[in-house]
């Protein structure tokens, strides 16, 4: 009898070593998610860009449909797109949800998160001049950090490593795109004009009060320069431009508005993941060397063809897995589901892939790392069927490590 209490002793003793092993593997809800958000409103908003925040959740920017319909730029300053902020705790749970002040319109990408200044840039309805607004993380309320009345139809922001912004928007007076470098304070260290030689203005209009799809101006921070993709000479082009003093070094031309550089990031030196945009398809590149400091034609990039891939936004970002870097694409499929590719930029070999929103209707819009190593992946949906509203994609480190190790 004695021994056969041992034996169920050992026997309970396992079992609860081994439940507490199985506990200790079972994710956290903050390590994978994915989040459809349920608004209070049934206002259109169309997602554009996320961060990660000092306390771990997610901060999601997007576009509200204009109020009203226009044609000229002098008509009404009520008919750009207005703006949104959602706030996220680090499970992706919703806290918080504000829309803009109608003075508040066209916000552009990226959010500026420095420590836990949480910042991003949009447009004065009147005047056309540029805001960079500070958010309460905890309230969602806005303060004026900077305003600049000078720098009109803001399209494009990163943050420098050292704590200082780039900004590129339109310069209607000299019809030219020009390309601010601001340090930590907001004063301007630098700006370079890049000529425009025709008016694009109405062009540019018409996107912003949603007539017509926007291009996908960026600004990314590379090796001891950046890349601007705006307006530049006849064409929608890629710009190489010197980080000490914005002087241009070289570019990638598209052909006039209608062909050109979707999405681009740094690999290293002169090798770039890439995606390009036509009217019939995307193609993409997870490693291609573009001479930066020549004139180079969209033409001239051998990129591939992945023939689900929809003519829409491709995000892209690079992250480090089991020491080694990688290149991770976010893409909407033609059956409107996320598509995530990882590659191995070496040698360009497709390392893993990954489906989301079978049943939903999913347009990608921005992918980021995470604190953990990980990714999260901003999307749009059909919320009920009825409005657009914000999707958000979370996948651990380990996940992705997984997923390339199949």
């Amino acid at each position: 009898m004695k021994y056969h209490y041992i034996f169920y002793m050992l026997l309970l003793l396992v079992i609860s070593f081994s439940n507490c092993t199985e506990e200790q593997e079972v994710p956290l809800p903050e390590d994978r998610f994915l989040k459809v958000f349920q608004r209070a409103t049934d206002t259109p908003v169309f997602p554009i860009a996320h961060a990660q925040t000092a306390d771990n959740g997610y901060l999601i920017l997007a576009r509200v449909s204009p109020r009203s319909t226009s044609s000229s730029p002098d008509e009404t300053i009520s008919s750009f797109y207005g703006g949104y902020l959602l706030k996220t705790n680090a499970s992706g749970e919703m806290e918080w949800e504000k829309f803009l002040p109608q003075q508040y319109v066209n916000p552009v990408g990226k959010i500026l998160i420095n420590g836990s200044d949480a910042n991003f840039i949009c447009m004065d309805a009147a005047s056309l001049g540029t805001y960079i607004l500070s958010v309460d993380l905890l309230s969602g309320d806005l303060t004026t950090n900077q305003y600049f009345s000078d720098y009109q139809y803001p399209l494009a922001t990163t943050l420098t490593t050292d704590g200082g912004i780039v900004l590129q928007h339109y310069n209607r007076t000299n019809r030219s795109t020009r390309i601010v470098k601001m340090n930590a304070n907001g004063q301007e260290v630098w700006s370079e004009d890049m000529s425009v030689e025709e008016d694009v203005e109405d062009a540019l209009f018409s996107q912003l009060v949603g007539n017509t799809d926007i291009l996908p101006f960026f600004v990314e921070e590379a090796n001891g320069m950046y890349l601007v993709n705006g307006f530049y000479n006849f064409s929608f082009s890629l710009m190489f431009v010197n980080a000490a003093d914005g002087v241009r070094k070289g570019s990638v031309i598209g052909n006039r508005l209608s062909s050109g550089i979707r999405s681009a990031i740094e690999v290293s030196g002169d090798e770039f993941a890439i995606a390009v945009f036509d009217p019939l398809e995307t193609n993409i590149s997870p490693s291609i060397n573009i001479a930066t400091v020549q004139d180079n034609s969209i033409a001239s990039l051998e990129t591939s063809r992945l023939p689900e891939i929809s003519n829409s936004q491709v995000a892209i970002c690079k992250t480090t897995l089991q020491g080694k870097d990688v290149i991770c694409y976010a893409v909407t499929t033609n059956s409107q589901q996320v598509k995530l590719l990882i590659f191995d930029p070496e040698s360009q070999t497709l390392l893993g892939e990954q489906y989301y929103g079978e049943g939903y209707d999913f347009n990608v819009q921005d992918i980021a790392t995470t604190e953990d190593g990980g990714i999260s992946i901003l999307a749009s949906t059909y919320a009920m069927g009825r409005f657009n509203s914000p999707v958000l994609i979370k996948m651990s480190k380990e996940d992705l490590e997984e997923l390339t190790s199949q």
